[in-house]
């Protein structure tokens, strides 16, 4: 039912071709693959070239009934021959476009321009016949004949028909033959048919330019014609013509002609029918003012008038959109065109036809400011608004910022500060395209290699010898880039500055610049983003030349070096920073305290190179010359796993203990406990383990403590917040092993501590006694480490307190909706809140101790919670009940 309604649409009825067509039609575009396609077409190929191959048949009577119109079509053979050759030509032009080859129909294409009965018959195979034959292909004698007789015919659609087809048609014997009825049809009544005359003759001047002479009154005619449409048709076509200066000087004459055409549309005395978006004859505006632009630069009429035709344009257009952008540019490109004496003496403040671009370069649209970008490279320098910039390229850098996903602005901003770029321009402008670099890292990487590299060779072109800004910008564009450019390129760009440090003699400016950016590079940056190479020079400069900077000290510098080491994975550049270590350790007979780990690391490597140096290295450590040096670090190390983070709740080797369970009773001496807390300012009694009797023992003032506690909880950073809080009471009791396991989240940083130091309490042993000096665990390269002087608490001393202090304590402290969520921050705003002294940062968490002689230990947990509000996890440990109480005591009133 649906194919039947199909056939009876109205574009089916009006179009009169055959249902086979249809069908074939409804294959090709229902087609699932290009092999389903193929077969489809090669089969009705093969069709037509077989019926188009028969002979005529005799008188025939067609009837074709559709619903309730009934067509009765009565014809000869011949008619119904013409018939059917159209549908098959049309089937060979749906098969042709498609990309198959038809060439076997070219002869019936022919055969259709000479024998169709009517003029739709006959333009078909006009049609057919451009598109199949080729270039001087010696088929095309054969439409001579044909297209004299339509040339000559009184129907105007069969002139129209072989005016078209001389423009396709490319055969010298066509030109001619053709010529002398070309030039009589400009003179037919019917405007369309002067229009594809004067066509015609233009294309028949492209093949040969010597027909010139012959046709240019006809064209000059076309400029003065009654009709409008025949005016602007000829308008196109000299726009065409008039692009060579011999050919605009023979025609100087006509530049008043132009002048007059625009300003007739100006003045509106064209028929209104001809407006577009408000625009009277937008397309022949553009010709005019490109013609007049060519007229102008070739020195050819008046450059005055012109001037003043153009304002007028730009008056008219300038609150105008869609086609009026097109005659704003060529209005500016026509005034650039200008002499700029001229201008300058003509132009204004208050009269300055360029103000118009303002609004597209300031345009958030970026076709609109590509479009003034446009606009721009037309004009003079010396003719530069004050509010672009004049001549430092700050117009051009703001587009370069604004638009920086955008290639096509981004490119024709390179472009035209191409023009402009000086070294003092450069300069004055280099921090800017640094920042615009910078920005594209992640919204067009492959547009950011290429203004990469048109800034870099910028500054190697511009600049005879490297100074400061010359090192900053091009560091500074590898910093932006990051991984961005090609690895040969970055290498090459590398070995030049080593070279040009190397190659300092007169100064060390460059040497002590080199040693600046790059120790900021490391130290601002803690992930391996960057080059190989800019790694590799970095740490060349820094262990290198270290010793000319002051600030950062030599440790600081080692530090980043040791950080650094531990980041990067190419074992060559792992040995380029030792290297770098090693001659600061010389130059300062000084080491950082997190080195020892990490030669430890290194000394296991496969590699013999990073062996070796991590043997010479370990010596220098036991030398009593270089002192060792414990600093306030800033970064923690990110290192391959190791005991603390690759299991946080365990030692990697066994120890004398089989659980964490029986870990904490030794250390505890044998105490039985009992666990009791509050939660939410409410009492409870928490699970006691299978293993743990109940105690008979009470704490005198834990009473006095619950009373004062149970409606309270810990808020800290927003005082309308509140969070709950858990109090836990250990007393003594008799099983050794009953202390209630902690939760793995809050003391997985615990754990981690207490596992290793009994771990390194049993294998250093054997040491202490053969080398008489305490073995020291060093967390340093993994975390922060805080001590005052006077404090003697460090992880072993905390580590083995946190295992005898009986009476524990945990809570919840809410620190913020818009707080820091580093473990940094928040551990050194609660030490001045709270009294305390920080041991240790790890990622997240932190470890305190109480300032009157550690008698509270503290354990705090940096976490999100629900609401995305940052919490502290604290646990607290006490010796005794009294000195817990006393401190939560002052920490609630505070």
């Amino acid at each position: 039912m649906a194919r039947v309604q199909s056939l009876f649409s109205s574009e089916f009825i009006a179009s009169g071709l055959s249902v086979e067509f249809y069908k074939f039609i409804k294959l090709v575009t229902d087609s699932r693959s290009k092999v389903e396609e193929h077969s489809h077409v090669t089969e009705e190929l093969s069709k037509l070239s077989v019926r188009m191959g028969l002979p005529d048949v005799s008188a025939v009577k067609a009837c074709r009934d559709f619903a309730l119109n009934v067509t009765v079509i009565i014809a000869h053979g011949d008619v119904l021959a013409q018939a059917r050759m159209k549908d098959y030509l049309i089937r060979l032009l749906h098969c042709y476009m498609l990309g198959y080859d038809v060439d076997f129909g070219i002869i019936y294409a022919i055969m259709a321009t000479q024998s169709g009965e009517t003029p739709a018959q006959r333009r078909v195979g006009y049609i057919a016949s451009n598109l199949f034959l080729k270039k001087n292909n010696e088929l095309e004698i054969m439409l001579i004949n044909t297209l004299q007789r339509d040339l000559k015919s009184n129907n105007y659609l069969d002139r129209c028909a072989a005016l078209n087809a001389i423009c396709y048609l490319d055969h010298p014997e066509i030109q001619d033959a053709m010529l002398d009825d070309v030039l009589a049809s400009t003179n037919y009544p019917k405007q369309i048919v002067r229009r594809k005359s004067a066509l015609a003759l233009y294309c028949l001047y492209k093949r040969s330019t010597d027909l010139m002479e012959r046709i240019d009154p006809v064209l000059r005619g076309g400029l003065m014609d009654k009709d409008i449409s025949m005016v602007f048709a000829s308008l196109q076509i000299w726009k065409e013509i008039l692009n060579d200066q011999e050919l605009v000087e023979q025609h100087e004459d006509l530049f008043s002609t132009f002048v007059n055409i625009l300003r007739q549309i100006l003045d509106k005395r064209i028929p209104r029918s001809y407006a577009y978006h408000g625009v009277l004859a937008p397309w022949a505006q553009v010709a005019c003012l490109q013609i007049l632009g060519e007229y102008i630069k070739y020195g050819v009429g008046s450059q005055q008038e012109t001037y003043h035709l153009v304002c007028d344009c730009l008056v008219q257009v300038e609150r105008k959109v869609d086609a009026a952008y097109a005659i704003i540019l060529e209005c500016i490109r026509l005034l650039g065109a200008m002499d700029s004496l001229l201008l300058e003496s003509m132009i204004s403040k208050t009269n300055n036809p360029f103000q118009i671009l303002h609004g597209f370069l300031d345009s958030a649209n970026h076709n609109l400011k590509y479009l003034g970008l446009l606009a721009f490279q037309a004009v003079d320098k010396s003719l530069w608004d004050e509010a672009w910039g004049n001549n430092n390229g700050d117009i051009l850098i703001r587009a370069l910022m604004d638009c920086r996903d955008d290639d096509t602005v981004v490119d024709k901003a390179i472009e035209l500060l191409e023009s402009i770029i000086d070294e003092a321009l450069l300069r004055q402008m280099s921090e800017k395209i640094v920042e615009a670099i910078n920005n594209m890292h992640s919204e067009a990487p492959l547009l950011q290699r290429r203004v990469s590299h048109w800034f870099i060779n910028n500054v190697l072109k511009h600049t005879e010898n490297t100074d400061v800004w010359v090192l900053k910008s091009l560091l500074d564009s590898l910093q932006a880039s990051r991984k961005n450019l090609e690895d040969e390129y970055i290498t090459d760009l590398c070995e030049k500055i080593r070279d040009e440090v190397e190659q300092e003699f007169e100064s060390t400016e460059l040497r002590e610049y080199a040693v600046d950016h790059l120790y900021r590079l490391l130290k601002v940056h803690s992930q391996e983003e960057f080059p190989a190479a800019v790694i590799e020079l970095a740490f060349w400069v820094l262990g290198e030349y270290s010793y000319l900077t002051t600030s950062p000290s030599s440790v600081e510098i080692m530090y980043q070096l040791q950080k650094w080491v531990m980041i990067v994975q190419e074992e060559d550049l792992q040995i380029y920073g030792l290297q770098a270590i090693k001659l600061c350790m010389e130059r300062s007979r000084k080491w950082d305290s997190g080195l020892k780990k990490v030669l430890s690391t290194m000394k296991q490597s496969s590699i013999f190179e990073k062996q070796d140096l991590a043997r010479e290295m370990l010596a220098m450590i036991e030398d009593a010359d270089f002192e060792k040096v414990v600093q306030e670090t800033l970064f923690p190390l990110t290192t391959s796993p190791t005991k603390l983070v690759a299991n946080p709740n365990r030692p990697n080797r066994p120890t004398r203990f089989t659980s964490e369970q029986d870990a904490m009773a030794t250390s505890s001496k044998s105490k039985n406990f009992e666990i009791l807390g509050y939660m939410d300012g409410r009492p409870y009694e928490g699970e006691r383990s299978s293993k743990l009797p109940s105690s008979t023992s009470a704490i005198s003032d834990q009473n006095s403590f619950r009373n004062e506690t149970s409606s309270r909880s810990f808020t800290f950073g927003n005082p309308n917040e509140t969070s709950s809080s858990s109090i836990r009471s250990v007393r003594q009791g008799t099983n050794p092993t009953s202390v209630k396991k902690p939760v793995a989240a809050a003391e997985s940083m615990i754990s981690s501590l207490i596992a290793l130091e009994l771990e390194e309490t049993v294998s250093s042993e054997d040491d202490n006694e053969a080398d008489g000096q305490d073995n020291e665990v060093d967390l340093r390269p993994l975390s922060r480490s805080y001590t005052k002087s006077g404090s003697a608490m460090d992880t072993e001393t905390f580590g083995h307190l946190w295992l005898e202090y009986p009476v524990e304590h945990k809570t919840k402290v809410k620190y913020g909706t818009h707080g820091e969520m580093s473990a940094d921050t928040v551990g050194k705003t609660l030490s001045n809140q709270w009294g305390i002294e920080l041991v240790q940062v790890i990622n997240q968490e932190f470890i305190a101790a109480a300032a009157n002689e550690a008698a509270v230990l503290l354990h705090g947990n940096v976490v999100r919670d629900q609401d995305n509000m940052v919490v502290v996890q604290a646990t607290f440990r006490a010796r005794k009940e009294t000195d817990l109480n006393s401190f939560l005591r002052q920490t609630l009133h505070r």
